[in-house]
């Protein structure tokens, strides 16, 4: 299972807290300046690499925000190397000064799983840079679902289960308006997330920039 068959899960999130969300596209086919389906004479058309995961507008404030989604790698033990997030990635999810800037993190393959069970966190990228540069002091180059292995880093709660804890998701099932979608699995993203108290922060803080100007 990889990011794309994944997409779904988080589609429907959005949908559930009616945050306005647009998916950009991996890639697509086009033919004569038209988007067509795989076909003789159609050519592959990749994404900008500007473009993040998901873009997207969310109440109460209309504030607009930017999600690179990614998983960990599929063995055991679950990890996930900091190479996945792409240098231009990087650069796209720094825009702005990275405050509106999310990473949808999967570790884990299935729900039940005994020992890795699958979750999802959504984690500010400024502080996901943070994340990144205290496991580098450690000389770790990957975030591991439990306590890393190495020796100096064992028993400081540098795995994701403890690291990640104030950023991970809960899964539920949705039973919205919509009965096509009745039963899907969504992420319910608590109110301590700090994306729902960021939003308020950010606008705070330009309305004081624009009456400072005034």
């Amino acid at each position: 299972m990889n990011e794309r068959n994944l997409y779904p899960e988080i589609e429907h999130t959005f949908d559930y807290y009616q945050i306005f969300w647009h998916k950009n596209q991996d890639f697509r086919y086009e033919r004569g300046g038209q988007v067509t389906h795989k076909q003789e004479g159609a050519k592959k058309v990749h994404p900008r690499k500007a473009d993040p995961d998901f873009t997207i507008i969310s109440p109460p404030y209309g504030l607009g925000f930017m999600i690179e989604v990614k998983k960990a790698e599929a063995s055991t033990p679950s990890y996930f190397p900091f190479t996945k997030i792409e240098p231009h990635q990087r650069e796209t999810l720094a825009r702005f000064g990275g405050a509106q800037s999310f990473l949808w993190l999967y570790m884990g393959e299935s729900l039940r799983h005994p020992d890795i069970p699958r979750r999802a966190w959504l984690i500010p990228w400024l502080k996901w840079l943070m994340i990144e540069s205290r496991l580098k002091e450690y000389g770790l180059n990957c975030l591991n679902y439990h306590e890393p292995n190495a020796v100096k880093a064992r028993n400081l709660g540098l795995g994701a289960v403890k690291l990640l804890a104030d950023y991970q998701l809960t899964p539920s099932k949705y039973f919205g308006l919509n009965s096509e979608n009745r039963g899907v699995l969504i992420w319910l993203i608590p109110s301590s997330n700090p994306f729902w108290n960021m939003q308020a922060s950010i606008l705070h803080e330009r309305l004081t920039r624009v009456e400072t100007n005034v």
